[in-house]
């Protein structure tokens, strides 16, 4: 039995004589709580507390003992305990109770440990406010002795981390992800989970076939499928061609939310392809998007090896592109990048086209870049293209739009870097743009340069001194 003083719900407290019954005085909401539990009540309490034990044959020292031994039995209240107003007989307690003790350059103490199942018997004096505990059973596990310190940071790591997992899974988040690789010759179907291997993890769906966060992989072990490949869900993890040498055909809408890594092989389109909400990685291999009548949407393109052929017609969505390396084949598709929008007080500047190096063959594309202002007050928005060599688009749209009103509003394009960029085809400025900037803006011979006067008449670096446009052409306001 323990004499507990000054009761917290963290339970910091001093013990006494355990060998003989005294008393616990309760300062706290969970004692008082006690008045109201009937017999047989079952307990689940987490305690825990710091403690001190005094031996009680040298009550006037303070030489520290370590944790006593556990009676087996019930032992008896003292003839001299303070009478009881009310007692609580046979009260069990499931406590899971650490006792820590700061261990002492003289007086060493020791840790511990009471195991869940331990049995008291409490009484209550609601006069004094008083209870009583005595050990009916020694735990299975008894005492454990430390000479470390004992921390609750463990316990709380866990405990953290288990309720995160529950919120997680009450709004529906899944944390399982296994990587599937391609393992058939002849068949075709996504979904046929004996068309794939568990190759590692932790199948998302538990259907066999990758989907939700699962990853999807080709690699030097794949077959090359028996056709162009169907029935494929959207999904969010990732997909990954890397070792195998084959050709990968798609022949259903292609939809991944993660990044789509190509490093050898080829991967063929024959359909539309949605990485919005993803990355497109080529660091070697070759992507073909075949259907020119499909919408294509690649998100962030990172170029740095390999081969991106672009439809020959069609839209395709784009948030940036990045080239490093490779060849960028642009086609005859039209290319809009995501628009750059202000929608606070802060300025924004994206970045939509960084070339570095490797060879961009514009072919009869066309590309657009839009900076936009939304909401009140002040806004700026710039849209910024760059190139450290020489950049060649055939057909070039720089576009602004505004909705909203007050403050000072800008939208700008930007060119920048020590590359030139040089118009093969037709410069066209559309929207109400503030600023076109740079120096590092030509024209091909033959090329044109289509102008909306009536929207700013002031010439900007759309225009420049160095190479003017051979061809001007006013454009409809409207």
């Amino acid at each position: 039995e323990l004499r507990i003083v000054n009761c917290e719900l963290s339970f910091r407290a001093k013990a006494r004589n355990p060998r003989t019954s005294q008393i616990v005085n309760a300062k706290d909401g969970f004692f008082t709580s006690l008045r109201s539990v009937q017999n047989d009540i079952v307990w689940s309490v987490l305690l825990s507390f710091r403690a001190k034990a005094r031996n009680p044959q040298k009550r006037s020292g303070e030489r520290k003992i370590a944790s006593p031994p556990i009676p087996t039995k019930r032992q008896p209240c003292p003839r001299n305990a303070p009478p009881m107003k009310k007692r609580k007989a046979a009260l069990p307690l499931l406590l899971l109770v650490t006792l820590f003790c700061r261990p002492k350059p003289k007086n060493r103490q020791k840790d511990a440990l009471f195991a869940i199942g331990t049995d008291f018997d409490g009484k209550f004096d609601e006069k004094k406010n008083q209870v009583i505990f005595a050990l009916l059973r020694k735990p299975k596990n008894g005492f454990t002795e430390q000479k470390r310190k004992t921390s609750l940071f463990p316990f709380m790591t866990r405990t953290l981390l288990l309720a995160l997992l529950l919120c997680l899974s009450n709004y529906g988040v899944s944390l399982a992800q296994g990587t599937f690789r391609w393992n058939s010759s002849t068949g075709n179907d996504w979904q046929i989970g004996a068309n794939w291997f568990l190759e590692s993890g932790t199948d998302d769906g538990g259907n066999g076939y990758p989907d939700g966060n699962d990853n999807a992989l080709f690699d030097g072990s794949s077959p090359t499928p028996g056709g162009p490949l169907t029935n494929i869900p959207a999904w969010d993890g990732n997909f990954t061609i890397n070792g195998f040498t084959g050709t990968v055909q798609i022949g259903a809408n292609f939809e991944c939310n993660g990044t789509v890594t190509l490093t050898t092989g080829t991967l063929q389109v024959n359909s539309s392809v949605n990485f919005s909400a993803g990355t497109l990685t080529i660091n070697g291999g070759t992507l073909t998007l075949n259907n020119p009548g499909d919408q294509h949407n690649l998100g962030t393109v990172s170029l740095s090896s390999g081969t991106f052929n672009g439809p020959s017609s069609g839209n395709v969505g784009v948030a940036t592109i990045t080239q490093s390396g490779g060849t960028f084949n642009a086609g005859g598709a039209q290319y809009q990048f995501d628009d750059v929008e202000a929608t606070s007080t802060t300025p924004i500047n994206t970045t939509v086209f960084d070339r570095t190096g490797g060879t961009f063959n514009a072919g009869t594309s066309s590309f657009t870049v839009t900076a936009r202002t939304s909401g009140s007050g002040d806004r700026s928005a710039t849209a910024t293209l760059n190139t450290s060599v020489a950049t060649t688009f055939n057909n070039l749209i720089i576009n602004a739009t505004n909705s909203g009103s007050g403050g000072t509003r800008t939208r700008v394009v930007a060119f920048t870097g020590s590359g030139i960029f040089t118009i093969a085809g037709t410069l066209k400025r559309e929207g109400n743009l503030t600023n076109v900037t740079g120096t590092n803006l030509e024209y091909a011979t033959g090329a044109t340069l289509v102008y909306n006067l009536s929207v700013n008449s002031n010439p900007f670096a759309e225009w420049p001194a160095s190479s003017g446009p051979t061809n001007v052409t006013k454009q409809d306001a409207n």
